[in-house]
């Protein structure tokens, strides 16, 4: 194993919020998650567990509650054959190396262990430790993963890159290039680009990819929503600066409130049905017309458990794309509990805006030299 993260400590593994926390900031740091171990309060076997893991991984990382952090402090102490001594107001061994007030670093057996104190509510320490591999990470949108594969594994041979793919949505390939010893990543990447055209995405986010792109060609985006209830508004205000091309968006879960706020006809909702593709259609239309937006995406399904019909089954979901000229719309079928089918549902909606309007919004980037 090359990484791994231990979380001690009861009181951290009841916060769910503050879980999601440790987890978020850990996967931004490394670029990658990690294989995560929950030890409880009091566990005598800590020792014990933490020198057969440094053994066996170069990098681990703990994250320890206010109550557990002293007592770790004081095992990998004992286990480097250390002294522990006040640094700075923290706690630590005399040889650890310490950059941060409440994180330290110390070595053991082939292992580097990152000591954190995690207090909820409160900004998590810096982690101090860092992957020695070289990757790079991208999306290929539209287009079939087996086929993908079949062409990057070629290209990784060539470069000596491991390439590990996976489908975040249907038509929508995560892809992670790892440099072997003497691998070429910028040659790889140089033919992905030139064998992938109008479906290489340059960011392991395809959201902060659009945001990126608006701000280059100077648009702005709005949305309305029915049964992701704001979850694809929640992925555009993840992204630092977005007020730049983001005004706001509209939550239309009741038929009521898409006819009020958003003008969808009666006769849309009386005759198609609020999952339909002309519901998606008037509501992005009337997103657009309410916000004065360039784009707009629009999402309405039944995420389940109840509400399925034999010819609308649980995970049937209509998105919709429109601009100031064109409206598009299309349905998909989703399979997973409530929150997933939600979650795939507003990362559709933004697939889908790239797929329909990727010489306006990619142009400039289909244009680049490589």
């Amino acid at each position: 194993m090359k990484h791994i993260l231990l979380i001690v400590g009861s009181q951290l593994h009841i916060n769910e919020l503050f879980l999601a926390y440790i987890r978020s900031q850990y996967l931004h740091h490394f670029g990658e998650s990690a294989l995560i171990f929950y030890v409880r309060d009091g566990d005598n076997e800590l020792p014990f567990k933490i020198e057969k893991y440094a053994k066996h991984t170069k990098i681990i990382t703990i994250v320890a509650s206010d109550a557990n952090f002293s007592t770790i402090a004081k095992i990998l102490s004992t286990l480097s054959n250390d002294t522990l001594e006040l640094k700075d107001t923290t706690l630590a061994p005399s040889r650890a190396r310490l950059e941060a007030k409440d994180s330290f670093v110390v070595e053991l057996e082939n292992a580097k262990i990152n000591l954190l104190k995690a207090i909820p509510t409160q900004i998590l320490p810096p982690f101090l430790l860092h992957l020695e591999d070289k990757m790079l990470s991208f999306n290929l949108l539209d287009i079939d993963k087996n086929s993908a594969l079949s062409v990057l594994k070629e290209l990784g041979v060539v470069h000596n890159v491991q390439i590990i793919a996976s489908n975040i949505l249907e038509n929508l390939v995560y892809v992670k290039a790892i440099s072997q010893k003497f691998g070429q990543l910028d040659g790889f990447l140089a033919e992905v680009k030139n064998n992938f055209v109008r479906h290489f995405i340059a960011s392991d986010n395809i959201v902060e990819f659009i945001v990126s792109r608006l701000k280059e060609i100077k648009a702005s985006i709005t949305l309305a929503e029915s049964c992701t209830a704001g979850l694809g508004a929640c992925l555009l205000g993840q992204i630092p600066g977005v007020s730049e091309i983001f005004a706001g968006s509209v939550i239309s879960y009741a038929n009521y409130i898409k006819n009020i706020w958003l003008n969808v006809d009666e006769s849309i909702l009386n005759e198609h049905g609020a999952v339909s593709a002309p519901c998606v259609e008037a509501m992005a239309t009337g997103a657009l017309n309410l916000c004065g937006a360039d784009y707009a995406l629009a999402i309405s399904g039944i995420a389940g458990p109840g509400g399925g019909s034999l010819e609308k089954p649980v995970g049937t979901v209509f998105i919709a794309a429109a601009s100031k000229q064109s409206v598009y719309s299309k349905k998909i079928n989703l399979s997973g509990d409530r929150d997933y089918i939600r979650k795939q549902s507003a990362l559709s909606a933004y697939a889908f805006l790239l797929s329909s309007f990727w010489s306006e919004i990619c142009a400039f980037k289909d244009e680049e030299k490589i």
